[in-house]
């Protein structure tokens, strides 16, 4: 059973590597599915705090945010036991050397055919399917922030709902939604234009923190 665990891990991690474009929160929703899919057929014991409080951390630390979680998954799925400190490493090697060997790979072969009309023509098509991936990702990551009531493209089975019982939808029902759309809708929007004028990420994510604590103010919720 740990063999056909550790089997899967590996070919799901291959997969998302190849799948998804970019290095950042766009990999947030496909890891979650990948840990409580782990969870549900082989009990790793992930559960959704566990999983909150990993992205957290990712997002608060230096470092491509992406590789971070391959390299936690080896970690999470070995469950505590001892080969899991070993498997992390074989997560984030492949997470790495697949992509990289693909794309190395896909540069040799467009540097000797790079008049060929299929690889033009491939190359047009996919680069608004890419736009297409990112512009879905980035909705689905804003709208699981400003209504963590809506679960949307979860599972086949969860694809979209509204669970009001969910911890943290109860937790912002007390505080108002009202303030957390205005909320985010403002640190997007902020963080966006301090971005592009080159401020430093981990200064702006440091910055969002104290924001949310003194909007939120979760010390005075019950």
């Amino acid at each position: 059973m740990t063999f056909l665990m550790i089997l899967t891990t590996i070919v799901f991690i291959i997969f998302i590597s190849l799948s998804v474009f970019g290095g950042g929160q766009i990999f947030m929703p496909i890891f979650s599915w990948l840990w409580e899919f782990l969870n549900s057929h082989f009990g790793t014991n992930i559960d959704s705090q566990t999983i909150s409080n990993l992205f957290t951390i990712s997002n608060a630390t230096p470092g491509v945010f992406s590789t971070k979680l391959a390299f936690a998954s080896g970690y999470l799925v070995a469950n505590g036991h001892w080969w899991g400190f070993i498997f992390t490493f074989f997560t984030y090697l492949t997470f790495v050397l697949v992509p990289f060997l693909a794309m190395y790979f896909s540069m040799k072969l467009m540097t000797s055919k790079n008049k060929s009309p299929f690889l033009q023509g491939l190359v047009k098509i996919m680069n608004p399917i890419i736009v297409g991936i990112i512009g879905a990702l980035i909705i689905q990551l804003l709208i699981g922030i400003a209504f963590p009531q809506v679960i949307f493209n979860k599972s086949i089975s969860e694809y979209a709902k509204v669970n009001n019982m969910k911890i943290k939808a109860q937790y912002f029902e007390k505080i108002g939604m009202p303030i957390l759309f205005i909320y985010v809708l403002f640190t997007v929007i902020f963080s966006s234009i301090m971005y592009k004028k080159k401020f430093p990420v981990v200064l702006l994510i440091l910055i969002n923190v104290v924001c949310s604590f003194l909007v939120f103010c979760p010390w005075l919720v019950n």
